[in-house]
This record gives structure tokens, C-alpha cells and sequence, in this order.
């Protein structure tokens, strides 16, 4: 490999559309964070599959390492990947490197990144680049457990880029692995000062000050980990971009005034939506020099990022009146209008953007998009079904799939084709399963049908609401009243298939303090399945908590045995046997809990037993971690934050 355009090394935040632009995060983050719970989470073991052997490199693997990597990391192949990222160091040292990085045109950059990354040197570039590869490496190291040589690659990448967050929080958990606190502490502090936006960093310092039983300091660190994260989500703040940009901004800012460098920092501080900072670098850049087209464009980006649309439109149209071959400003204007749903100029942008024969297939997706929306907006429904199978005709990735889907769904629902409709959110369906945007749109057309029981369903599923849109509070007495409303409804509604609906009310009441109804509900799960199932395993669980609360304890401990004689398909799982047979062996601290979602499910259930039990330490103790980093937007959640209040603690 003699010489690498960096566009292939470095994937780029994109952003563009519109009504894609959300989930058009096609390109894949280098910010490769991982985070370990010291009580609770284990690494997967290594993938020892025949592509981890020394299979020649592949032309794919050696034009995109990263990219390629990462992907295989996912799929659990961490060898191959491990093989992968040495060959690409292993090209800049002698005697085949130094390798030599270019930047890619920007004129086939959506983004506008690469006005900034032509500003570095090479050497500059080939520090960017390979500290990216040396901290996904160390990562790799570290899900093969080889956590000294981990160390040893995130200190490079470091070395590479002293503005690494990822790194640098990557480098917090192996230390936590080799059992240094201490210095696990300081990592993840100076991930921080970078930026709190280094969402792991806040999980590590958490998990470190759960090991020490210091909770408050967790719950801290966890309160500004669910703070960040929603303003990540709100201003789309690019976590994996902020490294790079950080690394650029020390460099670029030293070099000589000139118009591209003005722009250059205007690109970088829009990186880290510091939008007045950049429209001064903007508007410095086109008064030293009004004829670069990058100017006028990149400044309509900004403008665009802040809905200003008129403004965007302008500076879109100079470009374009400047280089009229320049595709790019066509696209982003016809965007524009279509915010300033002025749909018949957007068409026409998207039209002649889609003949100039574009070659980023990310923008010409989004622009099949974009048009199709004009189009449905002007009732001309068939031309937009028209341009959403154009997209789909195209490799793109399953999220966007789906989202073209559910589009094209809605336009043939508008021509009153509801068949195929239907087909086309089951199909969306398929692809991306908890959208409640899908999940509404599949339970309206069940409705119309006469399909009540899905259209329920779907319904109820597009009414739940996600984690980030909850408080961290447990619901009112109203409100959960009123949930037990719609389950009551269900049940009467399906009486034969209401498992679900009665474990669910079960866990209502339970968190009302009812607990004489809440075990009703749970035994009769317990009496409606035949043979054991998760459901059933947590009900029966939770109905000899409500029993044991009631000072039933005889028949909590009948209803464990009895429920343990149904025919079983696969065996219960480890915090299940625990409460069944209070089998010493496994202990809360042992069991492997994955996310969030599951350790809220797994620890709440534990720690009502302990409350249940007259065990107010460890009930305490274990509640107050599914306060701190649970998911708020489970009924398990809003269970545990109520018992624990009852206990004391806030």
C-alpha cells in the first residue's frame, strides 16, 4: 500500500436530507468506546472461527482497515480484526512505510470535514489517522483479554493524538482490568476535560465508585451520563468526530491567517456546534477571498444546521453561481427549500443534483429521499413511490431500509393502496422492530382492516415511551392507575392470550404497594402457562415476593416448588435458579448482566426478594444501582425507585 486517500481511513459523521438526516448516519464511528461494569458485565469470548487465521489481506480489508474492523469486532471475530489493523501498521514501517494519506476531494464530502483535513500535513494526517487505528486495536486487544498489550496500543494512539477522549477512555477500563483504580480515575477524568461528551468515561468513573459501594458518587457520575447523552441527542453533537476536530483546531489555528484556514476553523468549531465562533471564521474566509465556492457552501451548511433555510439558500445559490459543475450546493438548496416548503424548487434541485451524475451514494439515496417527500407533499404519489424504489434499488443499510419502507407504505396508503401498504410496514417491520414511528403507522392500517388484536398491539408498542423521554421518577398514583386502565382493558379484550397483560398489572400494582393483587396477577400467569417461560419465571419470582410481603411465607415457598415441576424446554436463568433454590454459588455480583434494560430486570427483581426477605442491606444496595444506572423507562425501573424510597433513600 503506497498511498491511502484518508476519506477511506476516516469515517465521517454525514448529515443531509430531508427527513433522513437523522437516521443517515451511514458512515461508522471510529470512536469506539467500550465500557465494562465491574460487578456485572463480562467480555465475550474471542471468535475462533477460520477467518482469524493468516487468510491473506483482502483488497477491502486494506483500503478500509477501520471500517472493516470494526465490523468484525461487532461480529465477534476479534483475531481477524486483530490481523487486519497490524497489517495497516505494519504498512507504514519499514521497509514497506511510511504509507503516504491524501484527503479526498471535497467536492465529494457532504459534510465539509475535508476543508479542514487539506489544511494538515501528511504527517499530520498519518497521526490522525493512526491513533484512530492504535485505540481500536488496543479495544480489540482488550476483547481478547489481553489487557497489557491494550495498555500498550491506547498509549499510542494517545501518543498519536494527546485529544483522543475515546482513548483515553478506553485506557480507564484495561486499567480497571489490571486492577488500577487510581489511574483508571485519572483516564477517564482527562477524557473529560476534553470533553464531557465522552459518554463512557462517565460510565467508567461509575462503575468504578459502584465497586467501591460509594453510590452517591455513582449516581453522580451516572446523573451526567443521562445529561450528556440527551444533549447529545438533542444537538446531534458528533462524540466520535470530537478527537479529530480537538486534534485539527491545535494544528490549524497555529498556521498563517488565509481564507481557507478561516474556513477550516469554521468547519472545525461547527464540529463542536459552536455555530457563532463558526460564522466567523466564515464570513472572515469569504471577505479575504468572496470566489472560493468551499466559502459560500460550507457557510450554507452552517446556516442550514441552524434552520436558518433563506439564508442557506443564498449562500447555496453563490456557490452554485460560481461553479455551476459543482454538484453539492444543488442538494443542499434543494433541502433547503424543502424546509421552506417550497417543494417544486427542491425538486428541481434534487433533479439536476441526481444528473450531474453524483457519485456519493449516500447523498444520491438521500436525494431520491428528499425528492420523493416533495413529491408526496404535492399529492404527485406515484412519482415519490417512483423515487423511493430508485433508493431502494441501491446498497443501503437495514435502518434506512426500513425508513424508505415506511415511507413508501404512507405514499401507497395515500393512493389508497392499503394492501400493498401493509406489506411495506411489515416489511420496514422486519428491519428495524422497535420504531414506534413503524409500529403506529402498521397499528392505524390493523385498525382499519379490522385487525383489533395487532392493531392493539402495534398501538400500544408506538404509545411506550423510550428512555430518553422519561424522568428518572417513578410514575404518579394517576398515572399508574391508568396504565392498569389499559391493561384491564386488554385483558377483558383477550382473555386467552392476556399472559403479558396480567404480569404487567402485576407489576403495577406490585409498585402501588398492593401486594394482595399484584401476587393474584402473578399466580395466575403462573396457573395460564403450561410450561415454563421467561414470563412465567419472573412471575412466579415476583408472586412469592408479593406472598413473602403479605408474611405468606409457606406459600411463597409452595409456589416456587410447584412452578419448578412444569416442563421446561430450556433451562431458567441464573437470577431465576437463585431465587428458586437460593443456590449459594450464584451470587447478584456474579451474574452477567449486558445492558442496561436487562440489569434493571435482573436487579430489581433481586433486590425486592432481599426487601421481601428482611435482607434491608442488601435490598438497599441493590436497588440503589438500578436508581443510579437503570433504565428509566421500564415498569422494573419505577418498582425499584418506589421500594427504595420506602426504605429511605433518596
Amino acid at each position: 500500500m503506497s498511498c491511502q486517500r484518508l476519506g477511506s481511513f476516516l469515517s465521517l459523521s454525514l448529515s443531509s436530507g430531508l427527513s433522513l438526516s437523522s437516521a443517515l448516519s451511514l458512515a461508522l464511528s471510529l470512536s469506539l468506546v467500550f465500557s465494562l461494569s465491574l460487578t456485572s458485565l463480562e467480555l465475550a469470548p474471542a471468535y475462533a472461527g477460520p477467518s482469524a487465521s493468516s487468510a491473506p489481506i483482502t483488497k477491502d480489508e486494506d483500503d478500509h482497515p477501520l471500517e472493516v474492523a470494526r465490523t468484525l469486532n461487532a461480529n465477534g471475530n476479534y483475531r481477524r480484526a486483530l490481523v487486519v489493523l497490524q497489517a495497516n501498521i505494519d504498512a507504514n514501517n519499514p521497509p514497506k512505510g511510511p504509507i503516504k494519506i491524501s484527503v479526498e476531494d471535497w467536492h465529494f464530502d457532504n459534510t465539509g470535514l475535508n476543508l479542514a483535513l487539506r489544511e494538515l500535513s501528511t504527517e499530520q494526517l498519518r497521526n490522525l489517522h493512526y491513533s484512530e487505528v492504535y485505540n481500536l486495536r488496543g479495544l480489540t486487544l482488550s476483547f481478547l483479554k489481553r489487557y497489557a498489550d491494550a495498555e500498550a496500543s491506547l498509549l499510542k494512539a494517545v501518543a498519536l493524538n494527546p485529544q483522543n477522549g475515546a482513548a483515553l477512555s478506553n485506557l480507564s477500563v484495561v486499567c480497571l482490568q489490571l486492577g488500577r483504580a487510581d489511574e483508571a480515575i485519572a483516564f477517564a477524568t482527562k477524557a473529560l476535560k476534553i470533553s464531557d461528551r465522552f459518554l463512557d468515561a462517565h460510565k467508567n468513573l461509575a462503575s468504578i465508585y459502584r465497586a467501591k459501594n460509594q453510590l452517591e458518587l455513582e449516581r453522580k457520575e451516572i446523573e451526567a451520563y443521562n445529561r450528556c447523552r440527551k444533549l447529545t441527542l438533542e444537538d446531534k453533537l458528533s462524540r466520535s468526530g470530537l478527537s479529530r476536530a480537538k486534534y485539527m483546531l491545535s494544528l490549524i489555528s497555529q498556521r498563517p491567517p488565509s481564507a481557507k484556514r478561516s474556513i477550516a476553523l469554521g468547519v472545525i468549531y461547527k464540529q463542536f456546534n459552536s455555530f457563532a465562533e463558526a460564522e466567523k471564521c466564515y464570513l472572515s474566509g469569504i471577505k479575504a477571498d468572496g470566489k472560493l465556492v468551499e466559502g459560500h457552501w460550507a457557510y450554507g451548511l452552517l446556516l442550514s444546521t441552524q434552520r436558518r433555510y433563506g439564508d442557506a439558500v443564498k449562500e447555496f445559490s453563490e456557490a452554485i453561481a460560481l461553479d455551476p459543475t459543482y454538484g453539492m450546493p444543488h442538494f443542499n438548496r434543494g433541502n433547503a427549500y424543502s424546509h421552506l416548503k417550497k417543494y417544486s424548487n427542491a425538486i428541481d434541485d434534487y433533479t439536476k443534483f441526481l444528473e450531474m451524475n453524483p457519485r456519493t451514494a449516500i447523498v444520491i439515496v438521500d436525494a431520491y429521499f428528499g425528492r420523493a417527500g416533495c413529491y408526496g407533499q404535492m399529492k404527485q404519489y406515484a412519482a415519490g413511490i417512483k423515487d423511493l424504489n430508485k433508493a431502494l434499488a441501491l446498497k443501503i443499510a437495514p435502518n434506512i431500509r426500513a425508513e424508505i419502507l415506511s415511507n413508501r407504505g404512507s405514499l401507497y396508503e395515500a393512493l389508497g393502496n392499503k394492501t400493498q401498504a401493509l406489506k411495506d410496514y411489515e416489511a420496514a417491520m422486519e428491519l428495524a422492530p422497535n420504531s414506534k414511528v413503524i409500529s403506529e403507522q402498521r397499528g392505524k392500517i390493523m385498525l382499519s382492516l379490522g385487525e383489533f388484536e395487532q392493531a392493539t398491539i402495534d398501538l400500544g408498542r408506538s404509545n411506550t415511551t423510550e428512555v430518553d423521554e422519561v424522568s428518572k421518577e417513578p410514575p404518579s398514583a394517576a398515572d399508574l392507575k391508568a396504565q392498569i386502565d389499559h391493561y384491564d382493558k386488554l385483558i377483558k379484550m383477550f382473555p386467552n392470550k392476556s399472559i403479558d397483560s396480567l404480569y404487567n398489572r402485576g407489576l403495577l400494582y406490585l409498585t402501588m404497594g398492593d401486594a394482595i393483587k399484584a401476587g393474584a396477577d402473578m399466580q395466575a400467569v403462573v396457573t395460564l402457562s403450561k410450561e415454563s417461560n421467561a414470563t412465567a419465571d419472573y412471575a412466579a419470582c415476583y408472586g412469592s415476593i408479593a406472598l413473602r410481603m403479605q408474611k405468606r411465607t409457606a406459600e411463597a415457598d409452595n409456589l416456587l416448588q410447584a412452578y419448578s415441576k412444569k416442563p421446561r424446554r430450556e433451562p431458567a436463568p441464573p437470577e431465576v435458579q437463585f431465587l428458586m433454590n437460593r443456590a449459594r454459588a450464584i451470587t447478584p455480583g456474579k451474574l452477567t448482566i449486558a445492558d442496561a434494560k436487562q440489569r434493571t430486570r435482573i436487579l430489581t427483581l433481586l433486590g425486592l426478594d432481599s426487601l421481601a426477605r428482611n435482607d434491608m442491606n442488601s435490598a438497599r444496595k441493590v436497588l440503589s444501582s438500578v436508581r443510579n444506572s437503570g433504565d428509566p423507562s421500564m415498569d422494573e425501573y419505577a418498582l425499584a425507585v418506589f421500594y427504595l424510597k420506602r426504605l429511605g433513600h433518596t
